[in-house]
């Protein structure tokens, strides 16, 4: 009894030192989305006053802002059936394209996948078999590569697919 009240004085303790200081540990790029900590994708640069643009870190937005200020929203869309579909968020001189997220739907049987992302810092590859359907949504939304770099989402050929949807929004800045 008494080296069980022991070990959890020493847990408890332990407990609420790392919670004392787990703040001092965080990374200084992670941002919170609805209070729970998350950390900021590769390329994207947090900063006390929200997300900032990883080519110009003056271009901030707050994280509960749909775009920034000035962003031209985008959406792309693609639909096909036996070959591969693809679907892409243009470039733009002078701005960089952001992905916000994505949906593929296929109709049919086998595998339209593997489906792959382009133009992005690191890229996504994500498997789909038919019927089904994949959604991703990023927060925050992920900037391409460099500037002036479109934002592609592809599917695979699938023989036997009777419908293969893909669709793909973001923002320019």
């Amino acid at each position: 009894m008494k080296h069980e009240l022991m070990h959890r004085i020493k847990f408890g303790s332990l407990l609420a030192i790392l919670m004392a200081i787990s703040p001092a540990l965080a990374d200084p790029a992670a941002g919170t989305v609805d209070g729970n900590p998350h950390p900021a994708p590769i390329g994207v640069v947090s900063s006390n006053v929200g997300v900032c643009d990883p080519s110009n870190p003056k271009n901030c937005w707050q994280p509960g802002a749909q775009y920034p200020a000035g962003a031209t929203p985008l959406q792309a869309s693609a639909t096909g059936t036996t070959g591969a579909v693809t679907a892409s968020l243009p470039a733009a001189a002078g701005k960089t394209t952001y992905v916000c997220g994505f949906d593929i739907s296929a109709a049919g049987t086998g595998s339209i996948g593997p489906v792959a992302t382009s133009g992005l810092v690191h890229n996504f590859t994500y498997q789909l078999t038919a019927p089904g359907t994949v959604s991703r949504t990023f927060q925050p939304c992920l900037p391409g590569s460099a500037a002036n770099t479109a934002i592609s989402l592809a599917t695979t050929a699938d023989g036997t697919a009777t419908a293969v949807d893909v669709n793909l929004f973001g923002f320019q800045f």
